[in-house]
């Protein structure tokens, strides 16, 4: 697709975990949403180059299962109150490990489509040069709902860069966010079932990761998905 490319890899050395690939030009997504008032331009074209990836590495459409997710949650939430795992905040990501199972039914046997998993998909591995867009640093290849891909980036930048604000009750993103990202990805809809189901089990997630990072860098992220926590769970929570 014009405008829509990956870095092409020159040298490699896989002993040391390192490439060589040709120069990119270009901001990352990242950057140019914590740099301009306007994020929807940036979103369209990230969704513009995901919906190129997950279409060109498309494998079948499935039954969306979310229960095996959902059940993990539920596993992390019983190391915690055993005593096996501490995070911050673990009283009230053991709350929200049990109300994500609210959600599962309405999600369960959906279709969704499975492609090519970029695995780190994130606001830092998006490159944009006016209409140009690049998309890097992938991990090793393997192939899930694309809702896994959506999830991670969307909710990336909602930690990153969106205003918190915006978000209103049930949500985990301000509608405008979502509407510019799904007018540029265009192989599923903001309705898929991955899509919905996933960015709340990306936010439990990242939550759980943030026990292993230190520095005022991961408490500022912890404390605003905190605040989304609390706009996507807060109806069912009272």
């Amino acid at each position: 697709m014009p405008g829509v490319t990956v870095p092409r890899i020159l040298a490699e050395d896989r002993d040391i975990k390192a490439c060589l690939m040709t120069f990119q030009p270009g901001d990352t997504l990242r950057d140019l949403c914590l740099t301009h008032e306007d994020h929807q331009p940036y979103l369209r074209q990230a969704g513009r180059w995901l919906a190129a990836y997950h279409r060109g590495t498309f494998q079948q459409n499935r039954r969306f299962q979310p229960r095996f997710m959902a059940r993990h949650m539920l596993h992390l939430a019983g190391q915690m109150t055993a005593g096996e795992r501490r995070i911050r905040g673990q009283d009230r990501f053991i709350q929200l490990a049990h109300l994500v199972q609210d959600f599962v039914a309405d999600h369960e046997g959906r279709e969704s489509r499975v492609a090519a998993k970029h695995g780190d998909m994130n606001c830092h591995n998006i490159l944009i040069d006016g209409k140009d867009v690049a998309g890097y640093d992938f991990m090793p290849i393997s192939h899930a709902p694309v809702g896994y891909d959506i999830a991670r980036l969307l909710l990336n930048y909602a930690v990153t860069a969106a205003d918190l604000t915006a978000i209103p009750d049930g949500h985990l993103l301000p509608p405008k966010a979502i509407t510019a990202f799904f007018d540029g990805y265009d192989f599923v809809g903001p309705d898929d079932p991955g899509v919905q189901f996933l960015l709340r089990i990306q936010l439990l997630t990242d939550w759980n990761r943030t026990s292993n990072r230190k520095g005022a860098q991961a408490l500022v992220e912890f404390e605003r998905l905190k605040i989304i926590a609390e706009r996507a769970f807060g109806a069912t929570s009272a």
